[in-house]
């Protein structure tokens, strides 16, 4: 059975996974993970961390919105689909339009 491993910074966030079918040594400080504990990681990914040798949540902030296109960007996509559009236009027959 494979067995894998988790290689942590200090804070106990995931640097990478290793796994001994592929990493002839295992570095010291590496974590032996379950395949539960290694899946549940996959899955989440920096939503967890590992404390007192368990797996936990981590509350993470969210993700920072786009900012709002500005006047000129939307006129310039506006300007763009419209040229589009009148290309469009142009390819069917004149009786079509």
């Amino acid at each position: 059975m494979i067995q894998r491993y988790a290689v942590l910074d200090a804070a106990g966030d995931l640097l990478g996974f290793l796994s001994d079918d592929v990493v002839q040594e295992i570095p010291a400080g590496a974590i032996p993970l379950t395949d539960a504990q290694w899946q549940e990681w996959l899955a989440h990914g920096r939503a967890r961390r590992w404390e007192n040798g368990e797996l936990v949540p981590v509350d993470l902030p969210p993700p920072e919105a786009p900012p709002a296109p500005t006047q000129a960007e939307i006129l310039e996509q506006i300007q763009a689909t419209q040229a589009r559009l009148e290309a469009l236009l142009a390819q069917l027959p004149a009786n079509s339009a």
